[in-house]
């Protein structure tokens, strides 16, 4: 028992440990409001899960989307993957959907394909000049 006892302390010390050393959410704007000027690019990524209901006729199961962000002052790209229930259909997670935006200060290159295995469309959109 008491041997018990002592490993929970020990695990429940050591998620303490570990809960103090990371930061709050304030913590990590009040640094990025700090740093701002000084940030020359940045990438985020996301992953949401959801469990879709079969409420429109759609189906239910586990959705899952993969979202990266890249910017770097002048340039940017935004990369979507979806698998799982989407809609009607069941993607696996080894061939997602895809889509993926581009943006180099003059044109905007937009890119999708059902899967990752098949073709996709991509859409040129170019800037009007002044």
């Amino acid at each position: 028992m008491c041997k018990h006892i002592t490993i929970i302390l020990i695990l429940l010390l050591s998620l303490q440990v570990m809960a103090a050393e990371r930061p709050t959410i304030f913590d990590l704007l009040d640094r990025y409001a700090a740093n701002q000027d000084k940030l020359q690019s940045f990438i985020t990524k996301a992953i949401y899960t959801s469990e879709n209901s079969n409420s429109y006729g759609l189906g239910e199961g586990k959705r899952t989307e993969f979202i990266m962000r890249q910017f770097d002052g002048d340039r940017s790209k935004l990369l979507i993957k979806l698998w799982g229930r989407i809609g009607d259909r069941f993607y696996p997670e080894s061939n997602p959907t895809y889509q993926s935006w581009l943006w180099d200060g003059k044109e905007y290159i937009a890119y999708s394909a059902e899967k990752l295995d098949t073709p996709g469309l991509a859409i040129i959109y170019k800037t009007k000049n002044d």
